[in-house]
């Protein structure tokens, strides 16, 4: 992309064979692991340059049939990637071992910027992801990137992002203020006053936020089992961070009871042992 030097830095993409993928998975998992993630500057292109080629729809299924208490969260992908195998991946993620959470970055709302960045995709490809997940998983947890003040991002392009963001209601947004990078494309035009763009992050944050806060009330009352990955705070199927008391490894019960923003609190409705009080469960546990 214009705006990007990781590619510079660190070269072509290279998928690391299946096998050994899995090797890695299965001594975390034998070590305690509850939370696996599948990371790479773009999960979604997997397998392409293997051969024979394969992707990640089939990486998860095949992880999926390993032994094993544990879950994979998937990083971040592009659209196009994720348009090619569109089917089948939505069709992986509803794997009982996968979380239900879906990184994918837009950058922009304007197909404009979008097509200067030389980014491979539209809003309409973006459209079409979105929903192919969401009509599969409803309460998929989704997650984005947006960048504002690209050099050439008029107030019109701007106001298209914002639209945009509306209109998918992302769960997660990571809003970025556009810098320069040395020796891409984009450092080497006129760049938009640091003012502007430090006032046009402040409006997408606070416009994103409304509506993660929004998207979170529809978890209250929810019910339901959740896997503690580190003390005091657990993840249900769809990736939502709950705060409640546990251990790391543990899986229990929980009621959310309150949603404060963006955050979920819960109680433990896991039943005792033959109705025993908490002390005499805690003796019988031990």
């Amino acid at each position: 992309c214009t705006f990007c030097e990781t590619k510079l830095a660190r070269g072509t993409l290279k998928s690391h064979d299946m096998a050994s993928i899995k090797r890695v998975v299965g001594k975390a998992v034998a070590a305690g692991a509850v939370e696996v993630q599948l990371t790479s500057q773009d999960t979604g292109c997997f397998g392409f340059d293997l051969k024979p080629r394969t992707n990640l729809a089939t990486l998860l299924h095949e992880l999926n049939t390993m032994p094993g208490d544990f879950f994979i969260r998937v990083g971040m992908m592009n659209p196009e990637h994720a348009l090619v195998q569109l089917d089948e991946l939505a069709a992986a993620f509803e794997l009982p071992k996968v979380f239900k959470f879906l990184h994918l970055p837009i950058q922009s709302g304007s197909d404009a910027v979008l097509e200067h960045m030389k980014r491979e995709y539209t809003k309409e490809d973006v459209r079409r992801v979105v929903q192919a997940f969401r009509t599969r998983m409803p309460q998929i947890t989704l997650a984005t990137d947006l960048i504002v003040g690209y050099p050439t991002e008029t107030n019109a392009d701007f106001e298209e992002s914002l639209d945009f963001v509306r209109e998918i209601a992302f769960d997660v947004v990571n809003v970025s203020k556009y810098s320069a990078r040395p020796k891409t494309p984009a450092a080497r035009l006129p760049q938009l006053p640091n003012g502007l763009i430090k006032e046009r992050s402040e409006i997408a944050s606070a416009l994103c936020l409304e509506i993660a806060s929004e998207r979170s009330k529809a978890w209250a009352g929810w019910c339901g089992e959740v896997v503690f990955t580190e003390p005091g705070k657990a993840r249900n199927a769809y990736y939502r961070t709950i705060v409640a008391s546990g251990l790391v490894g543990e899986k229990k019960t929980v009621k959310i009871t309150a949603v404060n923003g963006t955050s979920l609190f819960s109680i433990d409705t896991t039943p005792q042992p033959y109705g025993l009080n908490d002390f005499q469960a805690i003796k019988l546990r031990n």
